[in-house]
């Protein structure tokens, strides 16, 4: 057999080799359920919401948006808590977002409605993440926008919302955050 031969046969079986380890299922990560019988999960995020410094999950579903809190440990406990909607009128929620948009030192939440593209602010009003108070986005799209992102766009400390529905021709809107951050405290 010509050597040219034999390295390209070799080179086959080391290309294969290593074709087939990256195609190969990640073994390094243990599988758990935390729950099941959720009506339509669309998104799913990670973030304290009730500032006890362990990252929760924090659903939007078709009746809502379910959150588990993190009981703590190498393989959390989770515990769902009461939803965060109040309101049965708002069902079909797309999309998830945290961000401190009150700038009060605590998480709230961002969704939009999934029928109507309607955009809510979820203020966390209490540090403990028991009560919340929703807040309608002003929407000038004839959509509303489903599909949210949170950056600081302006570049002011403040996070800032951006928004769109799926819809072809629909409308880009940007939501500038305007609220003055509190003063720090002086010493």
């Amino acid at each position: 057999m010509d050597v040219r031969r034999v390295c390209l046969i070799f080179l086959g079986i080391i290309f294969t080799v290593a074709s087939a380890a990256v195609s190969a299922p990640n073994r390094n990560f243990d599988h758990e359920v935390v729950f099941e019988g959720l009506d339509g999960p669309d998104d799913a995020t990670a973030a304290d919401l009730n500032g006890d410094r362990r990252l929760d999950i924090i659903v939007s579903t078709d009746n809502g948006m379910a959150w588990f809190q993190n009981g703590g440990g190498h393989r959390p406990q989770w515990q769902r808590v009461h939803p965060i909607s109040g309101d049965p009128s708002r069902q079909g929620f797309m999309g998830l977002w945290t961000g401190d948009f009150d700038s009060d030192g605590d998480l709230d939440l961002l969704t939009a409605d999934i029928h109507g593209g309607q955009a809510y602010i979820f203020e966390n009003a209490s540090r403990s993440a028991t009560q919340w108070v929703k807040h309608d986005l002003p929407t000038w799209s004839k959509q509303g926008s489903h599909n949210l992102w949170v950056a600081d766009i302006n570049a002011d400390g403040m996070p800032d919302i951006i928004g769109k529905h799926y819809e072809r021709g629909s409308a880009l809107e940007v939501w500038y955050n305007t609220l003055i951050k509190p003063a720090l405290p002086s010493k």
